[in-house]
């Protein structure tokens, strides 16, 4: 998910909040509870079935160069004795065939003893179906609920199983696979004193700077420049308008990219004090805003770069129509598999920022996961059950439960080149249930037949790693963050590409962000703070 489509969500609950919590939450305080309480995370347990081929650390995903051969099935008795479970989850692709028609579906309700049911909803209306969902107190069994989510305490509370008993600390051994989910990822899930709910792993390296690096070699030139400069020039080679093809599209993410050659910060920054100030008030900002703006001047971006969206610029990156683009680390696999079908000399690599005037840049850390899955109220009893079908859904890279997760029943989803499965045309389709939006196991590196891609993947990660800065809002909770913090931002994006599109001059920049402080961005800074204290031990 894009910084933009979480703001986004932000905004589009909004607009639904106040009927959502009048139809549900009546019993609660209506007090926003931004201020978080102490509660024992989860312990961690990693998984040591398998030995990577490319470790890991806390920070960087393990590599895997093949599916190792035989996998053990590593749980023998299905984790529900009969029944429905149900989910309510975003959709990113195409909906797979329904149940009584998907024989992957039928194979997968096999294993779990029980109907695993979907709503799977595109991901531009999820936040006003989930709305609805709750307002009409039709809740399901698993919610995935969006990071920014106004009144988020209020709404757990009120509608969902707190499940501190049964994961805080070791009582998490009971579900061996959840155990082995890494401790950031469960940051997250604790609101008020309680866990709530399931996180959904991602490796911290966030996003990329993705390039053609094919494309680069036509032109004899290095795919990793060393500053500013070399990144323009790099830009303005690869730019040939006879050949309808430019470096770039999309202004907005490639300012991210300049902003961490600048090491301007990861959204916000903290001092020792626990002042948290915004990335909108550094100089180093405006010099961002700035060096688009002259990489605009230069014609490297693709004419329609202001009307375009992340889909949009996959597909130019696969046609060679731009050379770079900035997204999601975990698109890799995906740009490898779709585009090198028809093109066998498609190959990429991705960037680390380099210093804007040379020497070491950052690169920013994404969230240690996608979202939070409530678990909705129920008796006990229940509850283990949904946990021990969430552990199920958990089972790390390496098992045959994974195997099956991801691939499907062999032969008839997949085959074998030797132990690396191949998807079968029905696997293709068929395989593509959203389970990994309940919870998923730590992220690992793999894409089956590809050792090279895997390593060039792996590789990127240290690179980053080794000048990472994380978000130090990751786990802290801000009501007017999830209540205004997504119009704000839109704004002060609004703002930026009106100067990137020549219809504001950049002198009106800090007037944008004196609007931002003053119509709630300060009292997002104090909640973060009061939040940041809770947890840090301050007053």
């Amino acid at each position: 998910m894009s910084r933009r489509q979480v703001l986004g969500g932000g905004v589009a609950m909004m607009a639904t909040a106040s009927g959502l919590l009048a139809a549900g939450c009546q019993s609660t305080d209506r007090k926003p509870t931004a201020q978080p309480k102490s509660v024992t995370l989860p312990s961690y347990i990693p998984f040591e079935g398998v030995k990577p081929d490319l470790a890991g650390t806390a920070d960087i995903a393990p590599g895997f160069l093949a599916y190792p051969a035989n996998p053990t099935r590593t749980i023998m008795e299905p984790p529900i004795k009969g029944g429905t479970a149900s989910a309510i989850v975003r959709l990113y692709s195409a909906a797979p065939p329904g149940a009584d028609r998907n024989s992957f579906w039928k194979a997968l309700d096999g294993r779990l003893g029980a109907q695993l049911r979907f709503t799977m909803v595109p991901d531009g209306e999820y936040a006003q179906k989930f709305a609805v969902t709750m307002a009409g107190n039709d809740i399901p069994d698993f919610a995935l609920i969006d990071p920014l989510m106004p009144r988020q305490p209020d709404l757990l509370k009120a509608r969902f199983a707190p499940l501190t008993e049964f994961l805080a600390g070791d009582a998490i051994k009971e579900y061996p696979f959840l155990a082995a989910i890494p401790t950031d990822a469960w940051r997250a899930t604790a609101v008020n004193g309680e866990l709530y709910g399931l996180p959904i792993p991602r490796a911290v390296t966030g996003a990329a700077m993705f390039v053609r690096t094919d494309l680069v070699a036509e032109k004899k030139l290095d795919a990793q420049p060393t500053s500013f400069e070399e990144f323009r020039e790099l830009c303005k080679a690869l730019t040939d308008t006879r050949k309808n093809r430019w470096a770039m599209g999309g202004p907005n993410e490639i300012l991210a990219f300049v902003q961490e050659m600048l090491g301007v910060p990861n959204s916000w920054s903290v001092d020792a004090g626990g002042t948290f100030k915004p990335v909108w008030d550094t100089d180093e900002m405006r010099q961002a805003i700035d060096a688009i703006s002259l990489l605009i001047k230069d014609g490297v971006f693709h004419p329609d770069s202001f009307t375009s969206d992340p889909v949009i610029r996959k597909t130019w990156l696969g046609a060679s129509t731009i050379a770079i683009t900035y997204d999601g680390y975990s698109a890799w696999p995906g740009f490898v598999t779709t585009y090198r079908q028809g093109n066998p000399t498609f190959a990429i690599d991705a960037m680390v920022a380099p210093g804007y005037g040379g020497g070491k840049g950052t690169h920013r850390g994404g969230p240690p996961t996608l979202g939070v899955v409530a678990l909705k109220k129920a008796d006990k009893g229940r509850i283990a059950d949904l946990l021990r079908l969430a552990n199920w859904l958990a089972a790390p890279f390496g098992t045959e439960e994974y195997l099956f997760r991801r691939y499907g029943v062999p032969g008839q989803h997949y085959t074998l080149n030797g132990s690396d499965p191949v998807r079968t045309e029905k696997g293709k389709v068929e395989v593509a249930l959203p389970t990994g939006y309940i919870t998923d196991s730590a992220y690992a590196l793999y894409l089956p037949g590809e050792p090279d891609v895997v390593q060039a993947w792996h590789d990127f990660q240290k690179r980053a790693v080794a000048v990472l800065v994380k978000d130090p809002t990751v786990g802290l909770y801000s009501e007017t963050a999830g209540s205004k913090g997504g119009r704000l931002s839109e704004q002060l994006q609004t703002r930026w590409m009106d100067i990137f599109a020549g219809r504001k001059p950049a002198s009106t920049w800090p007037d944008a962000v004196a609007a931002w402080h003053k119509n709630g961005g300060d009292d997002i800074a104090r909640e973060y703070e009061t939040a940041y204290a809770a947890l840090h031990g301050g007053s």
